[in-house]
């Protein structure tokens, strides 16, 4: 298993607001309703937790970072998990940088259909320029877990996935998992995407295989668990 190296660019220190993107990346946030994908999205803006409600179609937030002297721009693009918005999300899929697919480890029917949006991804995706997609166990701060650690780096290396777990609730891990897909983005600036100090505009397409690293965040005290599953199996955010 490749060893991550370690890398500040991405890091909360580094973050800046006001400032004219010379990069910008798209990425989306896929997953089943209620597996606390509004909760990961803003505790990497925020740094915060916020309980949320079911979101409708999509909801986005931006976060620009300064790196060596550029300022990198990411947008985030929150999807709604339900299967009657399903057609609505395919479309946000079409020329994104990343994609991050998560699922809740303590209900294995969202962990089952991984599967399902990665064939989504796929079948939306360019070949020539496939996004980088990570794979997010979240909620590891609540009892009751329903799919190990080893069930999802087992998925993750059998699809060529990253891999973390998260818990929105605490903010473990949610920072580093981010960062993972946001250097393999930028590191392959020159072919992947558009400086937007670019006036022609070129796009460039990656041609090389990439790496894929899996990482697990350290064993942590896990705190009281919040929230509960009502008769619809929703559970209230993270």
């Amino acid at each position: 298993m490749p060893t991550r190296v370690e890398d500040s660019s991405f890091s909360a220190q580094s973050a800046v607001v006001n400032k004219p993107s010379n990069y910008i990346y798209k990425v989306i946030l896929v997953g089943d309703s209620g597996v606390g994908k509004s909760c990961l999205m803003k505790r990497w803006v925020f740094e915060e937790f916020h309980t949320t409600t079911s979101t409708i179609c999509a909801d986005t937030q931006t976060k620009s970072y300064d790196v060596k002297g550029e300022v990198v721009t990411f947008q985030i693009w929150d999807t709604a998990g339900q299967e009657k918005f399903r057609s609505m999300t395919n479309n946000y899929y079409r020329g994104a940088h990343g994609v991050i697919i998560v699922y809740d480890v303590t209900y294995y029917k969202s962990f089952d259909s991984v599967k399902r949006w990665l064939e989504d991804v796929e079948s939306t995706s360019s070949h020539d320029a496939p996004p980088v997609v990570l794979l997010i166990g979240n909620k590891t701060d609540a009892n009751g877990r329903a799919v190990s650690t080893i069930q999802g780096k087992a998925l993750a290396q059998s699809q060529d996935l990253y891999f973390m777990e998260t818990s929105a609730l605490t903010g473990n891990a949610v920072q580093s998992s981010i960062q993972i897909l946001m250097q393999e983005i930028h590191k392959n600036k020159e072919l992947y995407c558009r400086d937007n100090t670019d006036s022609a505009g070129d796009v460039g397409l990656l041609s090389q295989k990439r790496d894929k690293i899996i990482i697990t965040p350290q064993d942590s005290k896990k705190p009281e668990s919040v929230g509960n599953r009502d008769d619809n199996n929703n559970y209230e955010c993270c």
